[in-house]
């Protein structure tokens, strides 16, 4: 399992990588049963599952194309995960993606 936090000073994010045939969704429940990985973010103030809350889930080809600053929930401005973060987070996803592109 690829799970990575990363601390943007106000909030701490734990950014997880769903590959194919990983579970995933509430409880775990699902199968993800696609080709491309997913990136699912979680905020760990709300222990609301082992990962912390879940806020949104996005392919990895998607966040791959994004290194700004990311706002995950347009309700709640403190779901935002700022351009520096995103950078940080890209930069592992692209070394994620080698991995699953070398498969």
């Amino acid at each position: 399992m690829n799970i990575r936090m990363f601390d943007d000073g106000r909030k701490q994010w734990c950014v997880r990588v769903v590959e194919a045939g990983e579970r995933y969704g509430l409880d775990f429940c699902l199968t993800h049963s696609g080709d491309e990985p997913l990136v699912e973010f979680y905020d760990t103030e709300f222990p609301h599952t082992i990962l912390g809350q879940f806020v949104a889930r996005y392919y990895l080809e998607t966040i791959l194309e994004h290194s700004t600053t990311l706002r995950l929930d347009g309700g709640i401005p403190e779901w935002t995960v700022s351009g520096g973060v995103m950078r940080g987070i890209s930069a592992w996803l692209h070394s994620v993606g080698e991995c699953h592109a070398a498969h």
